[in-house]
């Protein structure tokens, strides 16, 4: 007979936990792709963002740059 104390796992239940746990690995790695995604879009918002400010940017630069012709005409 076999000991009273010590708990005997089903085969089933065993690997019912094991497919659980998979479950729930597998759950974090969709998470993690899903954050992966989503940042990658932020990055290239960002980029974007970057191209225009330093567009707007040489932009002011150039009407610093220009001589001012009424200034130069006095």
């Amino acid at each position: 007979m076999s000991d009273p104390n010590q708990v005997q796992v089903h085969p089933l239940a065993a690997l019912t936990e094991a497919t659980f746990d998979c479950e729930v690995h597998r759950n974090r790695r969709l998470v993690l792709a899903g954050d992966i995604h989503i940042l990658t879009q932020m990055v290239g918002e960002r980029d974007v963002r970057i191209k225009e400010l330093e567009a707007e940017l040489a932009g002011y630069r150039a009407q610093a740059d220009a001589p001012d012709l009424a200034g130069e005409a006095k």
